[in-house]
Order: C-alpha cells, then sequence, then structure tokens
C-alpha cells in the first residue's frame, strides 16, 4: 500500500495497530473524557490491567494543546506526539515503618517505553 515500512511516517498509532494486528482499537482521551474522580481513575486503571494481562498492544501519546507544538519536549522528559508503548500496568502498596499495620498506600503504575530512543520520563520511578 505504502511501499515500505519506511514510507509509513506519521498517521495515527490507532490505525497503525489495527493494520498490523488485525484487532480493533479503542482510543481513550484522557482531557476529553471525564477522569477526574477517583472511582472513574480506577476504572480505567482496572481496564488496562485487563488489557494488559490479555496481551493487548497498548500505546500512549501526548497531544498538542494551543501553545505546543509536535516533537516538544516537556519538563517531565516526554515528547509531545511520540507514540510510547505501555510495556507494563502495576498495582503496588507501599508500607512503611509501623504505621504500615493500620494504613496502606496503594500505588498505580503505567511503564512507557518511547521506541524513538531519545527522551524519557525523568520524575518520579524513572530510571535516573
Amino acid at each position: 500500500l505504502n511501499g515500505s515500512y519506511e514510507a509509513l511516517d506519521g498517521g495515527s498509532t490507532a490505525e497503525a495497530l489495527i493494520d498490523f494486528s488485525g484487532g480493533i482499537s479503542e482510543p481513550i482521551d484522557l482531557l476529553g473524557e471525564n477522569f477526574t474522580s477517583e472511582e472513574e481513575r480506577k476504572k480505567l486503571f482496572k481496564a488496562l490491567l485487563k488489557a494488559h494481562s490479555r496481551a493487548s498492544l497498548i500505546s500512549a501519546a501526548i497531544r498538542p494543546t494551543s501553545g505546543q507544538s509536535l516533537e516538544q519536549v516537556l519538563a517531565s522528559g516526554l515528547v509531545i506526539g511520540h507514540a510510547y508503548s505501555v510495556t507494563s500496568v502495576r498495582s503496588i502498596t507501599l508500607r512503611s515503618g509501623l504505621l504500615s499495620l493500620f494504613r496502606t498506600h496503594k500505588l498505580r503504575l503505567v511503564r512507557l517505553q518511547n521506541p524513538w530512543g531519545s527522551g524519557e520520563w525523568n520524575g518520579a520511578w524513572s530510571d535516573g
């Protein structure tokens, strides 16, 4: 169709996943949909855990808002417009000291990989 894989430059990740897998895609707009409540965020994370456990192909990207441009590197190290592969979805329980007998804190983590190889997350839980 395009002559070669090299000619596949740009386009949407959703379309690429459909073309490569023959499956369907389910885009989720984190800004456009209501994920302000803890309950909605829990439901989203549960859906991610389920999809990951079924070996589904999951990706994430940051769309530019007004004043931002593609390829802009954010303070977090993430790049606008890059498609990141989701390589792991985990829920962990943090405990510390004597209070851990009474109180724990659950932390939801999603690990991303930048297939472009340049630029990476530099915040909490980063490599460096």
